[in-house]
């Protein structure tokens, strides 16, 4: 049984970030002690969280320094081929995200070098198997009852195809092209309406990115 980790990771509100949210609650409620060693700035303003873990992931991220050894398995919440390979520890497990139906030589060598690499969802292990690397596995995005609520609300009953568009907006998503390509099958001109009896679509985004610069994004 581990009793003692190093948990490597973003704590925002991007995906990821909220990712890193959920495993920390959950290392957490299983009394693990964990040393955080932050990826970037830490952003909880976004969350419901109790004041007791606020204060215990902050002593966890002041303890690091102080404490972290490279006996200490790391369990590292980030992206593949961008920093995957470093780890302050010698015991080395990657969360990681992959989105490809093909395995880079590049990749491949990240994950022989992990002592286990787990990838979000069962498709990629697949892929990494079939490349003849065997050290993978899958894991859970980890949301529970806290990451969702009910409304009870009824929000529209006239028929039409409601439709969503997630993830911060990225040239490697070909995020403008999607959009394009379902204005010009599904949208509507200014000032055009939908006619009596045509199905209705409309299209929901959350592709805010907050890397970029607002201003260009509100158009």
């Amino acid at each position: 049984m581990i009793n003692k980790i190093i948990f490597e990771g973003p704590v925002n509100n991007l995906s990821m970030g909220n990712v890193s949210v959920n495993l920390l609650k959950s290392l957490y409620n299983k009394k693990i002690d964990v040393l955080y060693l932050p990826i970037g700035n830490t952003d909880i303003g976004n969350f419901n969280l109790t004041e007791e873990f606020k204060q215990n992931l902050q002593n966890s991220a002041n303890r690091f320094y102080k404490e972290f050894k490279r006996n200490i398995p790391t369990i590292k919440n980030w992206h593949l081929s961008n920093g995957g390979h470093l780890f302050p520890s010698d015991k080395r497990y990657l969360l990681t995200y992959h989105e490809c139906n093909i395995a880079t030589d590049e990749e491949l060598n990240v994950v022989r070098n992990t002592n286990k690499t787990f990838f979000c969802g069962n498709y990629s292990p697949t892929i990494f198997k079939n490349c003849g690397v065997q050290n993978v596995d899958s894991f859970s995005l980890g949301f529970d009852a806290d990451s969702f609520q009910k409304t009870d609300k009824v929000y529209f009953t006239d028929g039409r195809i409601q439709w969503l568009l997630t993830g911060k907006c990225e040239k490697r998503k070909k995020t403008l092209e999607v959009l394009t390509l379902w204005a010009k099958k599904y949208g509507k001109k200014q000032g055009e309406f939908y006619r009596t009896g045509e199905q209705q679509h409309f299209l929901n985004c959350a592709v805010l990115n907050s890397f970029y610069d607002a201003k260009i994004q509100e158009n």
